[in-house]
């Protein structure tokens, strides 16, 4: 939302957009549906000891740091942002859930060969109904 000057961040914030320049050898985790995120849980597994936690204590998360060490990034695809949130995936190895992802994005780990490009232009700030709606009809 920060592309298109919506929410929080006013006109003229310090924020600047870039694109993102990826190493070769960046390596990318794809979610694309609550058995993707159960399957990492499983894989980098760490139980939750949040009580407070929407999925409860005692369900599979992942040990980022963990998944750090084999992946750079983890891609939640917009099918799994649907589909994903808030269901209970359970296995033999136990019950996960995703709870706390609010976007389609790619989360960087530390340590990902990400670096950033060159400057993108300002966003185009003539959001008002017509424009959108051609946007979307383009």
């Amino acid at each position: 939302m920060i592309a298109t000057g919506v929410g929080d961040w006013a006109e003229g914030s310090p924020h600047r957009r870039f694109e993102a320049r990826l190493g070769e050898a960046s390596r990318v985790i794809e979610i694309t549906g609550p058995s993707d995120w159960h399957d990492l849980c499983v894989s980098y597994a760490r139980v939750n000891e949040d009580r407070t936690s929407p999925a409860g204590a005692g369900t599979l998360v992942p040990d980022w740091t963990r998944v750090a060490a084999r992946w750079h990034g983890v891609h939640l695809t917009f099918m799994a942002l649907l589909t994903t949130p808030f269901v209970r995936h359970r296995s033999v190895a136990g019950a996960s859930m995703l709870w706390s992802w609010d976007s389609e994005c790619t989360i960087w780990l530390p340590g990902a060969p990400v670096h950033a490009g060159p400057p993108l232009p300002p966003p185009d700030r003539d959001l008002r109904g017509s424009a959108l709606t051609a946007r979307l009809r383009d």
